[in-house]
Protein backbone atom coordinates (compact mmCIF):
# COMPACT_ATOMS: atom_id res chain seq x y z
CA UNK A 1 0.00 0.00 0.00
CA UNK A 2 2.63 2.34 0.93
CA UNK A 3 4.35 1.43 -2.23
CA UNK A 4 1.54 2.52 -4.32
CA UNK A 5 0.92 5.66 -2.76
CA UNK A 6 5.08 6.54 -3.31
CA UNK A 7 4.27 5.75 -6.97
CA UNK A 8 1.46 7.76 -6.97
CA UNK A 9 3.38 10.40 -5.51
CA UNK A 10 6.60 10.58 -7.83
CA UNK A 11 3.85 10.46 -10.64
CA UNK A 12 1.90 13.37 -10.01
CA UNK A 13 5.48 15.57 -9.08
CA UNK A 14 6.16 14.50 -12.66
CA UNK A 15 3.47 15.54 -14.06
CA UNK A 16 3.62 18.92 -12.23
CA UNK A 17 6.99 19.35 -13.33
CA UNK A 18 6.42 18.76 -16.60
CA UNK A 19 3.50 21.10 -16.85
CA UNK A 20 5.77 23.67 -15.42
CA UNK A 21 8.39 23.29 -18.11
CA UNK A 22 8.54 25.73 -20.84
CA UNK A 23 6.95 24.16 -24.06
CA UNK A 24 8.73 25.13 -27.18
CA UNK A 25 6.59 25.44 -30.35
CA UNK A 26 7.24 23.75 -33.27
CA UNK A 27 6.16 25.95 -36.23
CA UNK A 28 6.49 24.65 -39.96
CA UNK A 29 8.11 27.00 -42.68
CA UNK A 30 6.44 29.78 -44.43
CA UNK A 31 5.88 28.54 -47.94
CA UNK A 32 7.92 31.09 -50.21
CA UNK A 33 10.25 31.54 -53.39
CA UNK A 34 13.58 33.71 -53.83
CA UNK A 35 16.32 33.97 -56.16
CA UNK A 36 20.47 33.67 -55.63
CA UNK A 37 20.76 37.28 -56.79
CA UNK A 38 18.43 40.86 -56.47
CA UNK A 39 19.89 41.79 -60.12
CA UNK A 40 20.77 39.86 -63.26
CA UNK A 41 22.53 40.79 -66.56
CA UNK A 42 20.95 39.08 -69.94
CA UNK A 43 22.46 35.83 -70.78
CA UNK A 44 23.51 35.13 -67.14
CA UNK A 45 22.66 32.31 -64.48
CA UNK A 46 19.39 32.85 -62.40
CA UNK A 47 18.67 30.30 -59.55
CA UNK A 48 14.96 29.97 -58.05
CA UNK A 49 14.92 28.43 -54.51
CA UNK A 50 11.69 26.95 -52.93
CA UNK A 51 11.74 26.70 -49.13
CA UNK A 52 8.51 25.58 -47.00
CA UNK A 53 6.81 23.82 -49.61
CA UNK A 54 4.70 19.85 -49.14
CA UNK A 55 7.65 17.67 -48.65
CA UNK A 56 8.38 15.04 -51.70
CA UNK A 57 5.19 17.07 -53.14
CA UNK A 58 5.00 19.45 -56.68
CA UNK A 59 5.94 23.14 -56.78
CA UNK A 60 4.71 24.86 -59.79
CA UNK A 61 6.86 27.86 -60.84
CA UNK A 62 5.82 30.86 -63.53
CA UNK A 63 8.17 34.06 -64.18
CA UNK A 64 6.55 37.20 -65.64
CA UNK A 65 7.89 39.94 -67.28
CA UNK A 66 7.81 43.73 -66.43
CA UNK A 67 4.76 43.87 -68.93
CA UNK A 68 2.95 40.92 -66.98
CA UNK A 69 3.72 38.40 -69.93
CA UNK A 70 4.57 34.53 -69.28
CA UNK A 71 8.24 34.35 -69.63
CA UNK A 72 8.76 30.90 -68.04
CA UNK A 73 6.78 27.99 -66.41
CA UNK A 74 8.22 24.99 -64.65
CA UNK A 75 7.27 22.04 -62.33
CA UNK A 76 9.69 21.26 -59.33
CA UNK A 77 9.49 18.29 -56.81
CA UNK A 78 10.26 19.23 -53.56
CA UNK A 79 12.58 17.24 -51.30
CA UNK A 80 12.06 16.02 -47.89
CA UNK A 81 12.60 19.20 -46.15
CA UNK A 82 10.43 20.74 -48.24
CA UNK A 83 12.95 22.44 -50.47
CA UNK A 84 13.44 22.59 -54.48
CA UNK A 85 15.47 24.61 -56.85
CA UNK A 86 15.70 25.28 -60.54
CA UNK A 87 18.81 27.39 -62.36
CA UNK A 88 18.04 28.44 -65.83
CA UNK A 89 20.14 31.03 -68.42
CA UNK A 90 18.13 34.19 -68.54
CA UNK A 91 17.24 34.58 -72.81
CA UNK A 92 19.22 37.94 -74.03
CA UNK A 93 16.16 38.75 -75.83
CA UNK A 94 14.36 39.09 -72.38
CA UNK A 95 13.48 42.91 -71.84
CA UNK A 96 14.89 44.76 -68.53
CA UNK A 97 12.81 45.79 -66.06
CA UNK A 98 11.47 43.80 -62.69
CA UNK A 99 10.43 40.38 -63.00
CA UNK A 100 7.68 38.56 -60.54
CA UNK A 101 7.81 34.48 -60.17
CA UNK A 102 4.88 33.12 -58.68
CA UNK A 103 5.06 29.66 -57.12
CA UNK A 104 2.29 27.04 -56.10
CA UNK A 105 2.76 24.16 -53.70
CA UNK A 106 0.58 21.85 -55.55
CA UNK A 107 -0.59 20.06 -52.71
CA UNK A 108 -1.91 22.80 -49.93
CA UNK A 109 -2.31 25.38 -52.89
CA UNK A 110 -0.45 27.89 -51.09
CA UNK A 111 1.07 30.86 -53.19
CA UNK A 112 4.27 32.62 -52.86
CA UNK A 113 5.84 35.23 -54.89
CA UNK A 114 9.31 37.27 -55.20
CA UNK A 115 10.50 39.76 -57.45
CA UNK A 116 13.81 40.31 -58.89
CA UNK A 117 15.27 42.86 -62.02
CA UNK A 118 17.50 41.98 -65.14
CA UNK A 119 19.29 45.33 -66.02
CA UNK A 120 21.67 46.47 -68.81
CA UNK A 121 25.18 44.75 -69.34
CA UNK A 122 27.96 46.99 -67.61
CA UNK A 123 29.34 48.89 -70.75
CA UNK A 124 32.35 52.02 -69.88
CA UNK A 125 30.83 55.05 -68.15
CA UNK A 126 33.57 57.15 -67.10
CA UNK A 127 37.28 57.38 -67.34
CA UNK A 128 39.08 59.37 -64.39
CA UNK A 129 43.21 60.04 -65.14
CA UNK A 130 45.84 61.14 -62.70
CA UNK A 131 49.51 61.47 -63.03
CA UNK A 132 51.86 60.99 -60.24
CA UNK A 133 53.67 64.68 -61.12
CA UNK A 134 52.74 67.50 -63.76
CA UNK A 135 55.60 69.57 -64.41
CA UNK A 136 58.61 68.09 -65.26
CA UNK A 137 62.23 68.66 -67.14
CA UNK A 138 62.68 66.58 -70.70
CA UNK A 139 63.53 63.44 -70.65
CA UNK A 140 61.62 62.91 -67.57
CA UNK A 141 58.68 60.61 -67.36
CA UNK A 142 55.20 60.34 -65.78
CA UNK A 143 52.99 57.66 -64.45
CA UNK A 144 49.34 57.58 -65.56
CA UNK A 145 46.32 55.74 -63.96
CA UNK A 146 43.22 55.55 -65.66
CA UNK A 147 40.62 54.13 -63.59
CA UNK A 148 37.30 52.88 -65.61
CA UNK A 149 34.00 52.30 -64.42
CA UNK A 150 30.77 51.19 -65.65
CA UNK A 151 27.21 52.72 -65.64
CA UNK A 152 26.57 51.10 -62.18
CA UNK A 153 29.94 52.71 -60.50
CA UNK A 154 31.70 49.58 -60.40
CA UNK A 155 35.27 49.18 -61.71
CA UNK A 156 36.09 47.44 -64.89
CA UNK A 157 38.70 44.69 -65.57
CA UNK A 158 39.83 43.65 -68.88
CA UNK A 159 39.04 46.53 -70.75
CA UNK A 160 41.27 48.19 -73.30
CA UNK A 161 42.66 51.99 -72.71
CA UNK A 162 44.53 53.88 -74.85
CA UNK A 163 46.46 56.84 -74.18
CA UNK A 164 47.19 59.83 -75.87
CA UNK A 165 49.30 62.73 -76.16
CA UNK A 166 48.18 66.27 -78.35
CA UNK A 167 45.71 63.71 -79.77
CA UNK A 168 47.93 61.00 -80.88
CA UNK A 169 47.75 57.45 -79.52
CA UNK A 170 51.03 57.14 -77.20
CA UNK A 171 50.23 53.34 -76.17
CA UNK A 172 47.08 50.94 -75.18
CA UNK A 173 46.74 48.91 -71.96
CA UNK A 174 44.50 46.64 -70.42
CA UNK A 175 42.73 47.12 -66.98
CA UNK A 176 43.24 44.80 -64.26
CA UNK A 177 40.79 43.42 -61.22
CA UNK A 178 40.94 47.24 -59.81
CA UNK A 179 39.99 48.62 -62.93
CA UNK A 180 43.59 50.50 -63.76
CA UNK A 181 45.24 50.54 -66.72
CA UNK A 182 48.74 52.03 -65.87
CA UNK A 183 51.10 54.25 -68.00
CA UNK A 184 54.38 55.71 -68.43
CA UNK A 185 55.38 58.24 -70.74
CA UNK A 186 58.52 59.79 -71.23
CA UNK A 187 58.55 63.30 -72.46
CA UNK A 188 61.72 64.47 -74.70
CA UNK A 189 61.07 67.61 -75.61
CA UNK A 190 59.96 70.58 -73.69
CA UNK A 191 56.78 72.01 -74.31
CA UNK A 192 53.16 71.87 -72.59
CA UNK A 193 50.99 68.52 -73.40
CA UNK A 194 47.64 67.16 -73.45
CA UNK A 195 46.84 63.61 -72.27
CA UNK A 196 44.02 61.95 -71.76
CA UNK A 197 42.75 58.08 -71.90
CA UNK A 198 39.92 56.94 -73.97
CA UNK A 199 37.51 53.56 -74.30
CA UNK A 200 34.51 52.48 -75.59
CA UNK A 201 34.05 55.67 -77.49
CA UNK A 202 34.22 57.48 -73.62
CA UNK A 203 36.76 60.03 -73.10
CA UNK A 204 38.44 60.80 -69.76
CA UNK A 205 39.91 63.81 -68.28
CA UNK A 206 42.77 66.17 -69.54
CA UNK A 207 45.59 66.15 -68.05
CA UNK A 208 48.25 69.24 -68.36
CA UNK A 209 51.58 68.04 -68.44
CA UNK A 210 54.46 70.66 -68.50
CA UNK A 211 57.69 69.93 -69.45
CA UNK A 212 60.92 72.41 -68.74
CA UNK A 213 63.86 72.50 -70.72
CA UNK A 214 66.95 70.95 -68.80
CA UNK A 215 68.93 74.10 -67.57
CA UNK A 216 72.63 74.28 -68.68
CA UNK A 217 75.07 72.77 -66.85
CA UNK A 218 78.66 74.79 -66.23
CA UNK A 219 81.48 72.28 -66.99
CA UNK A 220 84.20 74.83 -67.77
CA UNK A 221 85.69 78.64 -67.70
CA UNK A 222 87.67 79.57 -69.88
CA UNK A 223 89.79 83.23 -68.92
CA UNK A 224 91.38 85.30 -71.71
CA UNK A 225 93.63 88.20 -71.56
CA UNK A 226 94.28 91.20 -73.94
CA UNK A 227 97.90 91.23 -73.05
CA UNK A 228 100.22 89.80 -70.41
Amino acid sequence: MEYRKLASTIILALFLLCMLLPIKPVFAEAFQVKTDKDNYYPGSKLTIIVSGATANKKVAIQINDPANNVKYVDELTADSTGSASVSITIPTDWPLGKYTIYARDDYTGNLATYQFNIIALPKVSSILLTANVTSILAGGAVEFTATVKDQYGNVMAGVDVDLLVDGVKYASKVTGSDGKALFTVVFSNAGIFSVYASSAGVSSNIVTITVARIPPVLTSITITANAT
